[in-house]
C-alpha cells in the first residue's frame, strides 16, 4: 500500500491566554481572549511583592493562588510566563538548516558549555527561534538560540504548579515584546523600532526589526531613581524643605520631569525648576545609556537607522519624559498607545482604567498574545504533562463517540420496532375490512405472522446481541497493537461524506462503518498494520469493500509525531435490510 504525502496540521492562535509578568516588586497578569470581533481584555490587574510583612516567595505564592481564586475559569486558558532577560543567554547563530530534534541538541550543546563556565554545573533548558535565512550564507539560517538553567525556571513555574496549573509557555519577556509591533504603523520591511521598558529597578531597551528581536540590552535606571533623586532637603530662601519618599513619589506622578515646562510653579513651597533639576542627572544618564546602547546596534547590525522608541512600563507614565529624550538622543520617542480597537470586559469603567494602566501591563499584555510554540523554555517534564493531557482529552472523545453510537444504534432499532408495529396495526385494519375475501385475507393474516417474527427478531437481537454491535466488537478485536482506534461512526455515505453523496444522487443509499485511529510515534512500517486491519475488515464477511479514506503524520514543535487514518467499511450489499 502507497502511503500518502505527509502533511503538517497549523496551529491555530491561543483563544483564551493568561499572560504572567513576575517582576521584582510586583505581579502583573492580562487575561486576552480572541473573539471574531478581535481582541478583548477579560481581566488585568497587579499584585505588589515590596513592602510586606512575607517573604517575596510566600508573597508571590499567596498572589498567584488569590488569582486563579479571584477568576473563574482560568483553569481553561493557555498560561504565558514571562522570564527575566537578565537569567538568559540569548544570541544570534546560523547554521544549516537542521530538523527540530538535531538543531536542538546542536544548540543545547553549545549552551550547556557557555552556562557552565558562568554559573557552574546544572541542567540546562533551550530553543530557539527562527529568524530567516541568512543573507551572508544562503545555505544557512539565522536562528535566536535561548538558554537558561532548568532551576531557574522551575523556580518560576512552581508557584503555578502549587495551583495545579502548568504553564503552556515560558518565554523571554524581550521576545513578548515583539508582539507589541502589531499596534504600531506598518513598517517597511528594513525599518527597526525600539521599545523601552522602564520598570522599577532596571529598563530594558530592544529593538525590533522585521517584527523580529534584533538587539537587547539592560540599562541599570528604573523608576526608583528618579523618586529617589528627590528624597532629600532643598533651601528655598534660606527654608530647608524636606522630601520624603510619599512627597517624592507625589511630584513623580503629578509633575513628572518638569525642566522646561513649570516655570513659577511651586511644590510643597519649592520651585518645581529646583526639585526638577534634582531629577536631571538620572535623566541624562538614561538618555546617554539610550543613544551609546542605539549607537552600538547600528555598528553592530549595520541594518539602518532606528526609526522611533516607544516607551511602556511604569516608568513610562512619566509625564515630560518622552519630550526631553527626543531632544538629547535625536529620535521620536513617545509613549506606546493603546490600540484603539481593543475592547475590555466590564464597561466603560474597567476600559477607562486599562487605558490610564496600559504601560505598566504591557508586558503582561505582549506575554497574553503569545501564539507560537518556538521560543519556549518550559522543561522536558512539563511538557510531557501536558502531552498526556491531550491523550487523555483523546480517549475521552472516543469514548463520548462510542457511546454517543450505541445510543443512536438503540434508538434506530427501536425506531424499526415502532414502524413495524405500525405497518402491523395497518394489516390488522385491512384484514378486517376485506373478510368477505378469504384468500386475501390469509394473505395477509401470513404476512402480519412474518412481521410478528421480524418484530420479536429486533427485539430479542436489541437485548441481546445485535448484529452492529458485533460488527463493532469485530473491528475493535482486528486492530493491530501498534494502532489505537478513537472513533467510530455508523450511517449512510450520503449523510456523512459530502463527496459521496454528491457521487450517488441517483443510487440506493449505502451504509457504511467509519473508522478512525492513531499511532503514536509511528514507525516506518506503521503503513503495514493499516493493510493489515483492512485485509481482516474485508476477510470477516461484513463488508462489502474496505476502503482508505485519510491518513496523515501530524508534527507538533515539542511533541512526538501522531499517524491518524480513517477507513470507511462498506456493509454488504449496502441496504439497511441487510444491516438488520
Amino acid at each position: 500500500m502507497q502511503l500518502k504525502s505527509f502533511k503538517i496540521e497549523k496551529k491555530k492562535p491561543w483563544s483564551f491566554v493568561l499572560g504572567l509578568d513576575i517582576s521584582s516588586n510586583a505581579l502583573k497578569y492580562l487575561l486576552l481572549r480572541r473573539t471574531g470581533r478581535g481582541l478583548r481584555v477579560d481581566g488585568f490587574g497587579r499584585y505588589a511583592l515590596e513592602n510586606g510583612e512575607l517573604e517575596r516567595d510566600q508573597k508571590i505564592q499567596q498572589s498567584v493562588g488569590s488569582l486563579f481564586q479571584k477568576i473563574g475559569g482560568l483553569k481553561q486558558a493557555k498560561v504565558v510566563l514571562g522570564i527575566d532577560s537578565g537569567k538568559l543567554t540569548i544570541k544570534k547563530e546560523s547554521m544549516p538548516a537542521l530538523a527540530r530534534k538535531e538543531l536542538l541538541q546542536t544548540i543545547a550543546f553549545s549552551m550547556q558549555e557557555e552556562i557552565r563556565k558562568d554559573v557552574g554545573a546544572g541542567e540546562v533548558v533551550c530553543d530557539y527561534l527562527t529568524l530567516g535565512p541568512d543573507p551572508a550564507k544562503p545555505a544557512h539560517m539565522q536562528y535566536l538560540s535561548l538558554g537558561i538553567l532548568e532551576e531557574v525556571v522551575e523556580n518560576e513555574i512552581r508557584y503555578c504548579a502549587a495551583e495545579g496549573i502548568i504553564p503552556t509557555k515560558v518565554t523571554p519577556t524581550v521576545l513578548a515584546m515583539t508582539n507589541l509591533v502589531h499596534f504600531i504603523p506598518k513598517m517597511e520591511s528594513n525599518d527597526a523600532v525600539g521599545f523601552l521598558d522602564i520598570g522599577t529597578e532596571k529598563s530594558v531597551l530592544v529593538i525590533i526589526r522585521n517584527r523580529k528581536m534584533d538587539f537587547f540590552r539592560e540599562i541599570v535606571i528604573g523608576g526608583d531613581d528618579f523618586t529617589k533623586s528627590i528624597i532629600g532637603t532643598i533651601f528655598h530662601e534660606g527654608r530647608a524643605i524636606q522630601f520624603t519618599e510619599e512627597d517624592a513619589a507625589e511630584f513623580k506622578y503629578r509633575y513628572g520631569y518638569p525642566l522646561g515646562f513649570s516655570e513659577g510653579m511651586m511644590f510643597r513651597g519649592a520651585p518645581l525648576t529646583e526639585v526638577g533639576a534634582m531629577m536631571r542627572p538620572v535623566v541624562e544618564r538614561l538618555s546617554g545609556e539610550i543613544h551609546r546602547s542605539i549607537g552600538f546596534y547600528k555598528d553592530q547590525s549595520a541594518s539602518g537607522n532606528l526609526n522611533k522608541l516607544y516607551l511602556i512600563g511604569g516608568g513610562a507614565r512619566l509625564k515630560h519624559l518622552s519630550d526631553v529624550l527626543t531632544e538629547k538622543i535625536g529620535i521620536p520617542v513617545s509613549p506606546l498607545h493603546m490600540p484603539k480597537d481593543l475592547r475590555v470586559s466590564g464597561g466603560k469603567k474597567y476600559q477607562e482604567g486599562f487605558q490610564k494602566k496600559f504601560l505598566e501591563q504591557a508586558i503582561s499584555f505582549a506575554l497574553a498574545m503569545e501564539t507560537s510554540t518556538e521560543g519556549n523554555l518550559l522543561p522536558t517534564p512539563y511538557r510531557k504533562i501536558h502531552q498526556m493531557a491531550v491523550i487523555q482529552k483523546g480517549f475521552r472523545y472516543a469514548a463520548m463517540g462510542i457511546v454517543v453510537l450505541i445510543a443512536f444504534l438503540t434508538f434506530h432499532f427501536q425506531s424499526q420496532v415502532h414502524s413495524l408495529k405500525n405497518r402491523v396495526i395497518a394489516k390488522e385494519i385491512l384484514a378486517n375490512q376485506i373478510q368477505s375475501v378469504r384468500s386475501q385475507y390469509n394473505l395477509l393474516q401470513l404476512e402480519k405472522n412474518i412481521l410478528d417474527s421480524k418484530i420479536a427478531a429486533l427485539r430479542l437481537s436489541i437485548q441481546s446481541d445485535d448484529h452492529l454491535v458485533q460488527v463493532l466488537r469485530m473491528v475493535s478485536h482486528s486492530v493491530p497493537e501498534k494502532l489505537l482506534l478513537t472513533g467510530l461512526e455508523y450511517g449512510q455515505a450520503r449523510e456523512m461524506s459530502r463527496m459521496i453523496r454528491e457521487n450517488t444522487e441517483t443510487e440506493e443509499p449505502d451504509w457504511i462503518v467509519r473508522i478512525e485511529g492513531v499511532s503514536n510515534k509511528p514507525s516506518n512500517d506503521v503503513g503495514i498494520y493499516l493493510a493489515q486491519l483492512m485485509v481482516e475488515l474485508e476477510k470477516s464477511q461484513y463488508f462489502s469493500n474496505v476502503t482508505l479514506a485519510d491518513e496523515q503524520v501530524i508534527q507538533e514543535e515539542g511533541q512526538e509525531d501522531t499517524y491518524r487514518f480513517e477507513l470507511i467499511g462498506y456493509l454488504k450489499d449496502g441496504t439497511e435490510e441487510d444491516v438488520e
